[in-house]
């Protein structure tokens, strides 16, 4: 009984030690701008990784070749549809 009880005092002390340093470590992240940054990085890179499939949900293989040597839009004989080829040809639209 005893030694159950000690058991359960060394793990609360554990679990209180580790929330005590997980607060300290957010408090200095949060107070610091460089962190904050590196922090933003991180999860802007992370949901990006997340939502790959849904922004760019064509497969790298997959490339249009006739579009290879058509010039910018903004020059002449240029087209702005060619943005829009793989939509049309998927069908979405």
């Amino acid at each position: 009984m005893q030694a159950e009880q000690q058991l359960s005092s060394s793990e609360s002390m554990a679990n209180h030690s580790f929330l005590h340093t997980l607060k300290r470590w957010a408090r200095l992240l949060i107070r610091s701008k460089t962190g904050m940054v590196g922090l933003v990085i991180t999860l802007l890179v992370t949901l990006l990784a997340i939502f790959a499939p849904l922004i760019a949900p064509y497969p790298p293989s997959e490339q249009n070749y006739t579009a290879m040597n058509v010039p910018p839009f903004w020059l002449e004989g240029g087209s702005s549809l060619i943005f829009l080829e793989p939509i049309i040809l998927v069908g979405i639209c």
